[in-house]
């Protein structure tokens, strides 16, 4: 198995997943061995669940709260990802390290629409404070929400590992809520029935190593 020359790894993610985070097991995996074909299908959580119950899929990432049926699959914790709110240049909490909730409560927030597993998880969170924000602009692409918000259209809630390129250029901030911090679990899940190839294997403990 530690010369592996040849084979192909299917797997899947949601689409922050599969492109902030698992590019560089990518890398490194790809290093180790560069003879094995990689397919990596960055989808909705609803189309991935069902490639992986066709077997199309060994395996897939997503965040804890699209994950309920723990019968039917092996769910393995892969990170912790924290959830900050994100402002532009313009903005007036552009250079503060917190706020309340209420203090953006009348801002444009910018999300994915209401059906979206990410959206129903921060209501969650919010509706225990008591708070919503009073306008929502929907947009279904993250990193159009991102570019919206570097634009200073609006304010959004979307994890720190997204923005760190955009922060670190002055084009974006991130702010901690007083109230709460937001984090999810980021985990991985297979059939238990499952009998992994020796790729997927060698994947998948390098994520656990990592």
């Amino acid at each position: 198995m530690e010369n592996m020359e040849f084979g192909t790894l299917n797997f899947g993610a949601t689409n922050f997943i599969g492109v902030y985070l698992l590019p560089e097991v990518i890398a490194k995996f790809h290093d180790i061995y560069p003879n094995i074909t990689i397919n990596m299908v960055i989808n909705s959580s609803k189309n991935i669940f069902e490639m992986l119950q066709k077997n199309q899929l060994e395996f897939f990432f997503a965040s804890d709260y699209v994950i309920s049926d723990t019968k039917r699959y092996l769910v393995n914790k892969y990170c912790v990802d924290e959830l900050k709110l994100i402002v532009g240049s313009k903005h007036p909490l552009f250079a503060q390290n917190s706020c309340s909730l209420f203090d953006v409560q009348k801002e444009l927030y910018i999300t994915k629409n209401k059906k979206s597993s990410q959206y129903r998880f921060l209501e969650g969170i919010f509706s225990q404070y008591g708070f919503h924000f009073n306008k929502e602009l929907y947009i279904s692409h993250q990193e159009a929400i991102k570019e919206s918000v570097i634009h200073n259209i609006g304010i959004s809630v979307m994890s720190s590992k997204m923005v760190e390129r955009e922060v670190q250029a002055g084009l974006l901030s991130t702010l901690n809520f007083e109230e709460t911090s937001i984090k999810r679990n980021i985990q991985y899940v297979q059939m238990k029935d499952k009998v992994l190839t020796p790729a997927a294997q060698k994947f998948l403990e390098l994520v656990n190593s990592d």
